[in-house]
């Protein structure tokens, strides 16, 4: 039976009400006006994009583990290790990399390993080894040892067809799911490491002009007395 699918206007209609809302009260939660700084909209679409790719994901490979490759949760989970250990131990080493790194440099290329790291675990097959994720979660966990996410999971389900989520559901149909929902994923990544990149950026600082710009003579005013 094919589900009902929620009207498109479902969404949208809160967000219109939220922002109405923070743009009249007194004290938002959102100031809206912060959005018009660079760095700071820059930061929050970083946050953005690595909870909207690698961490959205993670419910699905973890079923893909368990479901497709019949591991027990413990064996699951233990997959996940090295990827778990991996991000801590890079975020401990990182911790002060923004004194010799400027911050849109390690945030971009994070962003762009998380990118590598999920486009590395479409290989998966249906019949693959429990190893298979691995190497792409330890590269996509380490880059996102720098991050401390400000958002979790935006779900890309539509990906996968309900059916395969279930026990006795096709193998095959969820991988191709599980390979989409990376695929989309690792663009999200791959767009937030452009977002980054332009937005948090310093500027360069132009040095003030003085007189005339053909004349090395500055025109000082009159004094009178």
């Amino acid at each position: 039976m094919r589900r009902p699918s929620l009207p498109s206007c479902s969404l949208s209609v809160p967000l219109v009400a939220f922002v109405a809302h923070e743009m009249r009260t007194a004290e938002p939660m959102l100031p809206l006006y912060l959005l018009a700084n660079r760095a700071f909209a820059g930061a929050q679409v970083a946050a953005f994009a690595i909870s909207a790719s690698l961490f959205a994901v993670f419910v699905y490979t973890t079923l893909y583990l368990q479901n497709v490759l019949l591991l027990s949760p413990v064996q699951a989970g233990l997959v996940y290790l090295p990827a778990t250990v991996a991000m801590f131990v890079v975020a401990g080493a990182t911790a002060k990399l923004d004194r010799v790194v400027p911050a849109w440099v390690s945030l971009s290329c994070s962003l762009a390993l998380v990118a590598v790291g999920l486009l590395v675990m479409t290989v998966a097959e249906a019949d693959s080894s429990k190893y298979v994720l691995l190497p792409g979660l330890v590269v996509a966990c380490a880059a996102a040892g720098v991050f401390n996410p400000a958002m979790s999971g935006i779900v890309l389900g539509m990906f996968l067809p309900a059916e395969s989520l279930l026990p006795g559901g096709s193998p095959q149909d969820f991988v191709s799911g599980l390979q989409g929902a990376l695929v989309a994923a690792a663009f999200v990544a791959a767009l937030g490491t452009v977002v980054c990149a332009v937005c948090l950026r310093p500027r360069p600082q132009t040095a003030p002009v003085f007189g005339d710009a053909e004349s090395d003579t500055v025109e000082l005013p009159a004094v009178t007395g």
